[in-house]
């Protein structure tokens, strides 16, 4: 009786672990993700025009034949 203890023990408690780690994962993957995103938030404001007009530049160079 006291291995069938054991191994339901065991069983909760790696269960426990994988949780605890997948939870930490989880909370990690989103603090890093809300770090960057609100740090980059001013660069992208800086260079949001730049972007714009490189890209609308490139697209008025592209020479390509209009569909009739």
């Amino acid at each position: 009786m006291l291995v069938v203890g054991f191994d339901i023990a065991t069983n909760l408690f790696t269960a426990f672990i994988a949780a605890f780690f997948g939870a930490l994962a989880l909370a990690l993957a989103i603090g890093i993700g809300v770090a960057v995103g609100l740090g980059g938030q001013d660069y992208v404001a800086e260079n949001i025009d730049d972007w714009v007009d490189s890209a609308v530049s490139a697209t008025k160079e592209d020479d390509v034949p209009e569909m009739e």
